[in-house]
């Protein structure tokens, strides 16, 4: 971990998944005109085309666990939006409801409620280029358009 990482957010923490929210200023968005909700932000992610959400529930359900955390940001009123990891979110949110309802077995059904998150901190700018280098460096690439 750089120095600059170590100012932009401090060693993983557990959050609840009910407390975090989508990011709806995600690059991932922008081709809407207007701001989605967080329902509508989800459902696009799960029904897009390239599956990557469903790919994701499979392996969380494989490995039993989330392999890259979620960078959120504090919100003011005590909840946290995932700068990175959106898609994660919406996978682990896809599972905990399907263990709830008993779709999906093999799970305490507290299983995946508490999420491993690291809580960036910084200025927008700091963030930005924070994020832009772990894009760059392998995860998946953003779609404009």
């Amino acid at each position: 971990m750089t120095m600059r990482q170590e100012r932009l957010f401090e060693g993983e923490t557990q959050v609840d998944l009910k407390d975090l929210k989508l990011d709806s200023n995600n690059v991932r968005f922008r081709h809407n005109n207007s701001l989605l909700n967080e329902k509508q932000m989800e459902d696009w992610l799960y029904d897009d085309d390239d599956d990557d959400v469903k790919h994701l529930i499979r392996q969380i359900i494989r490995d039993r666990k989330i392999q890259q955390p979620i960078y959120v940001v504090r919100d003011t009123d005590g909840k946290y939006t995932a700068k990175e990891g959106n898609r994660r979110t919406v996978a682990l949110r896809k599972i905990n409801s399907d263990i709830k309802t008993g779709k999906l077995s093999g799970f305490k059904s507290d299983h995946f409620e508490v999420v491993p998150v690291f809580i960036l901190r910084g200025t927008e700018h700091e963030i930005k280029v924070f994020l832009g280098q772990i894009h760059v460096s392998g995860h998946k690439d953003w779609v404009i358009g």
